[in-house]
């Protein structure tokens, strides 16, 4: 028998279809089903889906189960696991991760989370090297706050703090400051194609 929350969902049908139709679409844009959080850095309609179906965790997870019903091929669940097992601290982190090994060439090297000091507890989230560049070139991915620097709620606020004070440890321990690549960017495909050409260019590979 179904459970309350689904049959609520299943009293509004064309609605619930429509959103599931646009989620389904944001899953295939991203190459994975995204995070709430991350439904909202999608644009206008995405935003206004996750303001709908994301108010709290029995909302999102009865949506999700909607979606994984009639998709099967869509998971109830993400992993911050890489296809290529590498075990990443977000959704986020792991959609860059596979976006940039789809993109480097055979000379560049990723590393993740490779330690900044030996004397300091701060791991960057990525590093990068290539034939070029041997001197590590480090990436950082924000993925609780967007391009604009503008925080909409304290849970981002706080994560910009600690974005700052991260990159003041490399500052402290002379390393050059790394590439930032916010959540805006990871979750549009354009721009994150942008940002990774951006970076091989740092480490003086050539543009496929």
């Amino acid at each position: 028998m179904p459970t309350p929350s689904l049959t609520t969902f299943r009293r509004s049908l064309p609605s619930l279809y429509r959103d599931i139709q646009l989620y389904v679409s944001l899953s295939h844009r991203l190459l994975l089903a995204p995070t709430p959080f991350m439904v909202r850095f999608m644009g206008e309609d995405a935003a206004d889906l996750a303001d709908r179906r994301a108010t709290d965790a029995a909302t999102w997870g009865a949506f999700r189960t909607e979606v994984s019903m009639r998709y099967p091929a869509i998971p109830l669940w993400t992993s911050a696991i890489a296809i290529d097992g590498q075990v990443l601290n977000s959704v986020v982190e792991r959609v860059f991760y596979e976006a940039i090994l789809r993109r480097k060439p055979s000379s560049m090297k990723v590393e993740a989370h490779p330690i900044l000091h030996p004397t300091r507890k701060w791991r960057a989230d990525f590093g990068v090297t290539s034939s070029v560049q041997t001197e590590m070139r480090h990436i950082e991915v924000a993925g609780l706050c967007a391009s604009d620097g503008h925080p909409r709620n304290e849970r981002e606020a706080a994560y910009q703090r600690h974005l700052d004070a991260k990159l003041g440890v490399y500052t402290q321990v002379g390393l050059h400051k790394p590439i930032v690549v916010h959540i805006d960017t990871v979750v549009d495909p354009f721009k994150l194609l942008s940002a990774i050409d951006r970076i091989l260019g740092c480490i003086g590979e050539r543009v496929p």
